[in-house]
């Protein structure tokens, strides 16, 4: 693969990845507490990782590299598997940040925690697709003295997230959304609104992109929690 940078040839058929940082900066990523690695959103594995990413997976980093995407299988949990798919499809699309909550847990343990964090393009291809994400994901389950914060933060950001979702909308794609979530099929919308059965599909994909999700189930959940109903 042919990449913009020089230095981004590292990462390829690296087996620790370490001689990309000086000691020094290795030593500061690893004494981060929060997990840091950089994933290859062409092939979905992770690349590079610190420290805490090794220790909240319960695998070194060399397993972690040779995993690839099935590594998420391992330590997601299993409602939050789609969202490794997702942030493939949305840097596809876009180039800004892509953000969430997931939970993960160690490949020794049946036992979840939950993780806040967020991505962001590291490195392009070429053709200026993104290659490489920074993530950078923060352990919630522990060591959180600011419970009500936390609520309200959590409250505050869903609220406008839903405001933002609902406002996207055209009152065609409302509409449509009402529909899906009464349980009609794409031929009994289409008969509903006269219109086409290949423009409704249309309008389902836009709504899809606009919502963030991949199937009918996550849509209607969705759109019971902004409202359309």
């Amino acid at each position: 693969m042919k990449v913009i940078r020089e230095d981004a040839q590292a990462y390829q058929g690296a087996t620790s990845n370490d001689h990309i940082f000086d000691p020094p900066l290795r030593e500061i990523f690893d004494r981060i507490p929060a997990l840091v690695y950089l994933r290859n959103q062409l092939t979905g594995g992770i690349v590079w990782c610190n420290k805490a990413t090794e220790e909240a997976f319960g695998l070194p980093a060399e397993t972690i590299y040779q995993l690839g995407n099935e590594l998420f299988e391992k330590i997601l949990y299993p409602d939050d598997h789609y969202l490794a798919a997702l942030s493939n499809q949305h840097y596809q699309e876009k180039e800004e940040n892509f953000a969430g909550v997931i939970r993960v847990r160690r490949t020794d343990s049946n036992s979840y925690r939950w993780y806040a964090g967020v991505s962001t393009p590291f490195r392009y291809t070429e053709e200026g697709k993104v290659w490489l994400t920074l993530c950078v994901f923060i352990d919630l389950s522990s060591a959180v003295y600011t419970q009500p914060q936390l609520s309200e933060a959590l409250h505050e950001t869903l609220t406008q997230r839903y405001k933002n979702i609902h406002d996207s909308l055209t009152p065609r794609e409302k509409e449509i959304i009402k529909l899906i979530v009464a349980g009609y099929t794409t031929k009994q919308i289409a008969k509903q609104l006269y219109l086409s059965s290949y423009t409704v599909e249309g309008y389902r994909k836009s709504i899809r992109l606009k919502l963030n999700v991949n199937s009918t189930p996550q849509l209607v959940a969705l759109a019971k929690q902004i409202g359309l109903e």
